[in-house]
């Protein structure tokens, strides 16, 4: 059976303490690199953590963000966290590998379920049931547990974009600056990278989350 590697991700404190930058310097260069790359159409590989004062505790980068953060770094600063992230990666591999023997390929499967949902731990609850439909469906031979029944219409940012006159990454900035990615206004989705073939979270928003875009839209211009 081929287990596909689940992608690692690192968070900006680890980057802080493998660089020896203070925090809030690496908080500030993430910030500018994510305005630089205004990187469409939503910006699902990476998750901002708040406190409950609304300010950014922590970013969590996938690989390809991180060593994209380190392009302006010195070479040994590069070198410490391209080894942390190969280290993370190695674990990851022995983890998925040592599991998947023909003698236990529900073991397997679900342990590839909760590394995944470890490393994407936005996944609304749909794409947690359709996943482990899948999975189990694998192991098993038949359909253990079904797929989700969608009762709403969930729609990418380059929908919702579409639909607002503005782009797909125009509205993943909207978003993310306004707290919309939380289960009232959508959920996280299992994406593929526009930039590799990596796995990633992206948030697909429902009507609610469409007419509160629009509300900051419209406020934005009347302002």
């Amino acid at each position: 059976m081929n287990v596909a590697i689940i992608p690692v991700s690192m968070s900006s404190r680890e980057i802080a303490k493998l660089t020896g930058k203070q925090h809030k310097h690496i908080l500030r260069d993430i910030r500018e690199m994510l305005e630089a790359l205004g990187d469409g159409p939503d910006l699902g590989h990476f998750e901002e953590k708040k406190d409950s004062r609304g300010y950014t505790s922590e970013f969590r980068l996938d690989r390809e963000l991180t060593e994209t953060l380190l392009t302006g770094y010195s070479i040994p600063l590069r070198r410490k966290v391209v080894k942390r992230l190969h280290e993370l990666e190695e674990n990851m591999r022995q983890k998925v590998e040592a599991v998947p023997s023909p003698a236990a390929p529900v073991a397997a499967l679900v342990d590839l379920a909760r590394l995944t949902f470890e490393h994407l731990p936005n996944l609304g609850e749909n794409s947690k049931q359709a996943l482990l439909s899948v999975l189990t469906e694998q192991a098993l031979g038949h359909k253990v547990i079904p797929l989700p029944k969608i009762e709403h219409h969930l729609m990418p940012a380059g929908e919702v974009g579409a639909k607002l006159g503005i782009s797909g990454a125009m509205v993943g900035r909207i978003a993310n600056a306004n707290g919309l990615k939380v289960p009232q206004y959508g959920e996280f989705r299992l994406d593929k990278s526009k930039h590799s073939s990596k796995q990633v979270e992206s948030f697909v928003y429902n009507e609610a989350g469409l007419e509160r875009l629009r509300q900051l839209l419209a406020e934005k211009v009347a302002a």
